[in-house]
């Protein structure tokens, strides 16, 4: 005896009446957009040389952090390797003490504040906050508890 249900080669039968309904809220979809982009043409609402996005593309966040030139990184490298040797705070203020290479016055700037206070700079690049972080801790047992 056959059973009532036809055997379906594409899929069970009950999944193929979701997929009629994705299919047809796509549909939809397409037309809306097709009608959204047609409605902002006859408005005159884009630009002829601008394409008409249904969706405004993502701006970037604004960075909490400077972008710095080539030569201020390959300064930034260079102290960054002096610290690296640094095992005591008196290291580092004797590193910040030696004059500043032209590219690197406020990296410089920002080791001399650090050695003064154990706080990191408020707006340095995220390669000196982490390095600053690292100090702290290296340095911490130095400083007397006040």
């Amino acid at each position: 005896m056959q059973s009532r249900q036809k055997i379906r080669l594409h899929g069970t039968p009950e999944r193929e009446p979701r997929r009629r309904k994705d299919f047809l809220r796509c549909a939809l979809f397409l037309r809306l957009l097709a009608l959204d982009v047609d409605d902002a043409a006859d408005a005159g609402a884009a630009d002829p040389g601008s394409p008409h996005l249904a969706m405004p593309t993502r701006q970037a966040a604004a960075r909490t952090y400077p972008t710095i030139t080539r030569a201020e990184a390959n300064a930034w490298r260079d102290l960054h390797r002096q610290l690296a040797k640094t095992r005591t705070l008196q290291d580092a203020k004797n590193l910040a003490a030696q004059p500043a290479p032209p590219h690197a016055k406020r990296f410089y700037a920002h080791l001399r504040s650090f050695v003064r206070t154990l706080k990191s700079p408020r707006r340095g690049t995220r390669s000196e906050l982490y390095v600053y972080g690292k100090l702290r801790l290296r340095f911490a047992n130095d400083q007397p508890v006040v």
